[in-house]
């Protein structure tokens, strides 16, 4: 019995060179692979979330400023917005106004038929209505933004003076999503 214990464990001489190089090979093609469709997944996430916030801090400015029956600004430029209370009641964008937020924007906004340059200051009243710097409410107005080809579910503004949505934009318009 010892003899044939002994014959089994020298024919089983574990794995050569050759095989072992073979399954780091084909491991090391698989994580190329994988980080590769990672980072697009990663920079899709990105432009998402980005547009969440945006969406979600639109909707509360909204909110806050039917809530405490003032007129509240939210400034979008290039590279940052900022939300702003209309602390003197002037109704207008002023020293004496209380600047609520700054967020930084990675994917900075493009211009597009209804938006032409930026900063686009928009105004939402106390009744929730939402305007531009012109004073006009908007009827449609759209905000795409650069995603620098990473084609996310949601890349645009779509903005209306009583409604706030985020859309797939499709080289003219927003599609709500």
């Amino acid at each position: 019995m010892k003899t044939r214990f002994r014959t089994k464990m020298m024919d089983s001489r574990g794995f050569s060179l050759l095989e072992l190089l073979t399954v780091i090979a084909i491991i090391s093609i698989l994580l190329a692979i994988g980080t590769a469709s990672g980072r697009q997944w990663l920079d899709k996430y990105h432009v998402e979330s980005q547009m969440r916030t945006l969406h979600t801090d639109l909707m509360a400015t909204r909110a806050r400023a039917m809530e405490k029956n003032r007129i509240h600004f939210v400034v979008l430029d290039t590279g940052v917005y900022q939300i702003i209370e209309d602390k003197n009641d002037s109704g207008d964008y002023d020293a004496g106004d209380n600047i609520l937020e700054t967020k930084t924007i990675n994917y900075p906004p493009k211009t597009s038929s209804t938006i032409t340059g930026y900063p686009v200051t928009l105004i939402m009243d106390a009744r929730g209505l939402i305007s531009t710097n012109t004073n006009s409410l908007i009827s449609a107005a759209s905000i795409p933004f650069d995603t620098r080809d990473t084609a996310p579910e949601y890349d645009c503004l779509q903005l209306y003076a009583t409604r706030i949505n985020i859309g797939r934009w499709d080289e003219k318009n927003c599609n709500p999503r």
